[in-house]
Order: C-alpha cells, then structure tokens, then sequence
C-alpha cells in the first residue's frame, strides 16, 4: 500500500535517476496497467488536517471512524494553523532553516510539558 502522489525520493546519486529512482515504488507500480483500488477512509489524520488535503483524493474519500474520534492536539487553540518563522533557507542539496528547526524544537518541548502523548 502507499501513496503515488506523495513527494518524490531525494536522491543522493544522480546516476540511480537512469534506473528509475527518481520515483517510488508507488509511482512505477501506478504506471502499470493493472487494477487499481482507491482507499475509501483514511483514519491517521485529524479531520481538519485531512481537509486540507482532501481536494487531491476526490469527492469519495472521507474520514473514518477512528479518525473522527481523534481528540484535538492539547495545548493548541486549532490543529491547523500558519505558522510564519524567522531565518533563511541554507543553499544546498538538502534545505535547511535554522529558525524554522528552533521554533519547531521550542514546540516540542511544549508538548513535553503538557505531556502530550503521542497517539
């Protein structure tokens, strides 16, 4: 199971782009023509995450149970929120923010303290 619309790998080596690396396994599965199954629910998301993304998946694909009975994230007015951080990205073949690292650490550690649990 996966998803073939999710990123593409990063590779590291451009010579395994010539050996078809540059795509997942999903991906080179979904150029086949074989018979294909769309997932019906999902129940990893929060509903008001997976409403973000639900335009790409179409009108048929809903939340599940379990996800509709996932709690809110303690310790935050919405689950889902823009969130503007300081610092520039880092040139490179893997971008970096340092701000965007330390403002995400400072989160954790709220989390920490509220003693959030993950699910």
């Amino acid at each position: 199971m996966g998803d073939h619309q999710q990123l593409r790998p990063q590779l590291q080596v451009s010579k395994l782009k010539h050996f078809g690396f540059a795509h997942s396994p999903m991906s080179r599965l979904d150029h086949l023509l074989v018979p294909k199954v769309m997932l019906k629910y999902q129940n990893r998301m929060l509903p008001d995450i997976a409403a973000l993304v639900g335009d790409i998946y179409g009108p048929n694909y809903m939340n599940g149970e379990v996800a509709e009975n996932l709690r809110p994230i303690p310790g935050l007015v919405k689950n889902v929120f823009w969130w503007e951080t300081r610092g520039m990205e880092t040139p490179g073949s893997r971008h970096t923010n340092k701000g965007e690292m330390s403002a995400v650490i400072e989160l954790v550690a709220i989390f920490f303290k509220l003693r959030v649990e993950a699910r």
